[in-house]
């Protein structure tokens, strides 16, 4: 009686302080960025939900969990006590995908459910003790989807260019190699500059104005005016652009329409690298 007298306080403690400390971080954030804050939660992330991107990213995170989330189902026929937290989390834990139906979502809404998925499928195989043969090929298996199999995409070689014309995003030599390139451009470069992956200027230690790939979904869907960026771009203040093939070469989904078109008559190419392309403003020399 006295420890579940203790466990409802502590119980009734934790919601209280959960609430509490969520309640502080939101008006933190409010007293720091005010209007920006509530564009970034609310107005942009009024997105229409479209259930093939949802497929699109289920797929690759499917591919390589395809066993754990198997058994993460099969968990419920081991645990039965639905009066347990070990029974409701998984069971509700899936009913959080429903934000990856958000178009310009992707694979990180899926992390809890795959954390989830691991530790629920090693309470199956952990009660399944007597199958070990069973256990290590279900181990094996995962352990199997986790290799690169994927093929790699292909590129067009370009005249000029300085490295191999596929370079991969998986760590190698040839993408060390392309990355120390790419950042001593932007590094010597004033500022501002405009590159598709912001990993890129964060490297670099460089200014962020947009991330083109989010502002373009919001622009596709009628949230944001991409007119600033554009104007900026056909003004040449950009000192250079970052871009990969996918995006030069075809119509790519990190830049708006009008933003292409703006980059391909105010840019011009400055150097291919791999599958990257640095563009510097037409008839200006750095």
């Amino acid at each position: 009686m006295i420890f579940a007298s203790i466990y409802d306080r502590r119980k009734k403690y934790f919601i209280l302080s959960f609430f509490s400390c969520l309640l502080l971080a939101v008006l933190v954030l409010f007293f720091i960025y005010k209007k920006n804050i509530f564009l970034h939660l609310l107005i942009y992330n009024i997105l229409p939900f479209s259930f093939a991107h949802f497929l699109n990213i289920f797929s690759l995170a499917a591919v390589r969990h395809a066993l754990i989330f198997g058994l993460l189902f099969s968990f419920f026929a081991v645990i039965k006590d639905k009066k347990s937290v070990f029974f409701w989390y998984p069971a509700l834990i899936p009913l959080t995908l429903i934000f990856a139906f958000k178009t310009g979502s992707e694979a990180n809404y899926f992390i809890e459910f795959i954390a989830c998925s691991c530790i629920f499928s090693g309470i199956v195989l952990a009660k399944m003790v007597s199958e070990k043969k069973f256990i290590v090929s279900i181990l094996i298996s995962q352990g199997l989807l986790f290799l690169p199999f994927k093929p790699a995409p292909v590129f067009t070689k370009t005249y000029g260019q300085e490295l191999p014309f596929a370079i991969y995003n998986r760590p190698s030599a040839g993408l060390k190699e392309a990355g120390e390139l790419i950042v001593s451009e932007l590094i010597s470069s004033p500022e501002p500059v405009l590159s598709y992956d912001t990993g890129w200027l964060i490297a670099a230690e460089k200014e962020i104005i947009i991330a083109p790939y989010q502002f373009s979904q919001l622009a596709k869907y009628g949230r944001w005016d991409d007119s600033s960026i554009v104007d900026m771009v056909k003004e040449k203040q950009f000192s250079l652009i970052l871009m990969d093939a996918v995006d030069y070469e075809k119509t790519g989904e990190r830049f708006t329409k009008r933003m292409m078109q703006a980059i391909k008559e105010n840019y011009s190419i400055r150097r291919v690298i791999g599958n990257f392309y640095i563009l510097e403003p037409s008839g200006w020399n750095f």
